[in-house]
């Protein structure tokens, strides 16, 4: 016997068994205003536990009322009411929440006011960019491809194949469990790049462990320092006008609102 049937063999009703919404059905107040449930101190009726069904789908059939409908709502009730019990029950949360929420507060209006701000700023930062175009400048950059691989013989293939002229990215999937890995990094101090610092553009590494696999580098050219675009020093703008419009904004709240200090008053 399912919920809905069960619920109105209980209140001797006709069980409608077809396909006639739950929220267009009408519940008689006698039946209605009788108490199906109760959470700290407060009473849920029948009432109650239709509106509920309207809300979460107002075009549900009695046909189609999931079994577990009225345990969903005792638990939508105490999702609803658990914060005021806990702050009834535990007076000192009560301060960590508003706490909390006023830090939130003061989250989202910096965020507002200066994060996204700076990051929509267009204008702001193109100027900063304009005015100091030889602060952002690609440093020497490395062309490198990495080839991984179980066994030494299968990198042995993509050493020759790049060797005698083949494009790196070409052999991507050609050769079963031979990994093609494409990098651009700035230097050659960290690992495993710095093999590579004896190495001429067009020549390769010693094979090499690394990453639970045996790897080989191919140095495929270095680009020598060059202007970022605006596009290329984006984010580092950003970043750096952050904190302008931090101190703007602070500037203009100081003369929006008058700041009074009472350093007797701290203890």
């Amino acid at each position: 016997e399912s919920f809905p049937e069960a619920y109105f063999k209980y209140y001797n009703l006709k069980f409608p068994n077809d396909t006639l919404k739950v929220f267009g059905t009408k519940i008689p107040d006698a039946i209605g205003k009788q108490v199906i449930y109760k959470l700290d101190g407060k009473s849920f009726t029948n009432h109650d536990l239709h509106r509920y069904i309207g809300d979460i789908n107002p075009e549900l059939s009695w046909n189609k009322l999931p079994e577990d409908i009225f345990g969903s709502f005792r638990e939508r009730q105490l999702e609803l009411k658990l914060l005021d019990i806990t702050k009834k029950r535990f007076p000192e949360y009560k301060n960590t929440i508003q706490n909390y929420l006023e830090g939130l507060a003061v989250f989202k209006l910096t965020e507002n006011e200066v994060w996204n701000y700076a990051r929509q700023d267009t204008a702001a930062l193109k100027q900063i960019f304009e005015n100091n175009r030889s602060n952002y400048q690609f440093p020497t950059r490395f062309d490198v491809i990495r080839l991984t691989a179980k066994s030494d013989s299968l990198l042995k293939i993509g050493i020759e194949a790049i060797s005698k002229g083949s494009v790196p990215d070409s052999l991507k999937g050609k050769t079963e469990g031979l990994n093609v890995i494409r990098e651009l990094i700035s230097d050659l101090d960290n690992e495993p790049f710095d093999r590579l610092r004896q190495v001429k553009p067009g020549g390769f590494s010693e094979m090499f462990d690394f990453r639970n696999a045996r790897n080989v580098l191919y140095l495929e050219k270095i680009r020598q320092p060059e202007p970022m675009t605006f596009e290329d020093a984006f984010f580092r703008l950003v970043s750096e006008y952050q904190p302008l419009r931090e101190r703007e904004w602070n500037q203009l709240l100081r003369k929006k609102y008058s700041i009074v200090s009472n350093p007797d008053q701290i203890k």
